[in-house]
């Protein structure tokens, strides 16, 4: 009996939604799928977390970046998120990010000279926040980041 009620509440606690594949993700995961994802993020186990569907790493990305647990990402905790990630990227520490250190680099080399500074970053992700933050009000909330990413996927 208890495994019946376990699996008629499990079932009813799915939230389904279209993705640009036609395929259905489930966008409701448990507490232990979440903290398990968010331990391959920030050890960054790149081919398991490749592997994760993109709900659990929007949300897995969305708990370490909130920081102080308001369910809302302010543009401080962006701010340091970018930080972590050019530090983290600048593989030889030179305090520049070359074209194989950085994966957006056409994107972010607003200069067009050989690296990406830690501010031409900055400003390519302040452009990102600012069209996760669909609501303008300062903040990104889980919903919106998993419509960005959504919508991102399908251009």
């Amino acid at each position: 009996m208890k495994l019946f009620i376990k699996i008629v509440v499990m079932s009813t606690a799915l939230i389904f939604v279209s993705c640009s594949s036609k395929e259905q993700v489930k966008t409701d995961t448990t507490k232990t799928e979440v903290k398990t994802a968010v331990v391959k993020v920030k050890t960054d186990a790149k081919v398991e977390v490749k592997a994760m569907p993109m709900h659990l790493k929007a949300k897995a990305d969305f708990e370490i970046t909130d920081t102080d647990k308001d369910g809302k990402i302010s543009k401080d905790e962006f701010a340091v998120k970018v930080k972590n990630k050019f530090t983290k990227v600048d593989k030889n520490k030179d305090g520049k990010l070359s074209k194989d250190e950085c994966p957006s680099f056409d994107k972010a080399n607003k200069d067009g000279n050989d690296f990406v500074s830690e501010d031409e970053l900055k400003a390519v992700c302040a452009t990102k926040f600012a069209k996760m933050d669909a609501d303008n009000d300062g903040f990104i909330t889980l919903e919106e980041k998993i419509n960005f990413i959504k919508a991102s996927s399908k251009k």
